[in-house]
């Protein structure tokens, strides 16, 4: 008999985060993503702005000039609209703990690059303590099965992108 990898009490999170790069001395500037229950009903959603370290506007049109080319955050609207990186973690904790006190327990990130998505959020929390399951499911080989590829001239944001693996997962496992 074949065992069940998801639980009832477990939640996804269908994550993008968005960043100054690719590299592991990046910084994570957006997070978007929908927290859903093992059939995929939406539960609760997130999509912050962070606010990682300053970053001057040289910087983020020189250093960060091929991953601005992809998110096109704009620096000025993301000073303006960021919050600082605990201030995140604090809201993405609540969701969490709210959903603990539901009976959910086990947290799984799930992404289009999921090693990624889990270095950065590991990166975001430090030491703040890591709420997440040890492992992640990416769901790139589904984006194969399915033709889909991505445009490299529309703005990649965290949350919209989040949405798109989150509908993608629907039509391939929805019952």
């Amino acid at each position: 008999m074949r065992k069940k990898v998801m639980k009832p009490n477990d939640v996804l999170f269908i994550c993008d985060f968005e960043t100054t790069g690719i590299g592991p001395d990046d910084y994570p500037i957006e997070l978007g993503g929908i927290f859903t229950d093992c059939n995929f009903k939406a539960l609760d959603f997130f999509d912050e702005l962070i606010f990682w370290k300053y970053l001057g506007t040289d910087d983020w049109n020189d250093e960060y000039k091929e991953a601005y080319k992809m998110h096109k955050i704009d620096f000025d609207y993301w000073i303006k609209n960021s919050v600082p990186r605990n201030v995140a973690i604090e809201i993405l904790e609540d969701k969490i703990n709210r959903l603990k006190n539901k009976k959910y327990n086990r947290f799984i990130i799930v992404s289009d690059n999921a090693q990624f998505e889990y270095n950065h959020m590991k990166k975001l929390y430090g030491d703040f303590g890591f709420p997440f399951h040890y492992t992640a499911w990416d769901v790139n080989l589904l984006f194969a099965l399915n033709n889909i590829e991505e445009d490299d001239d529309v703005a990649h944001r965290a949350f919209s992108d989040a949405m798109g693996i989150y509908f993608t997962l629907i039509k391939n496992f929805k019952k």
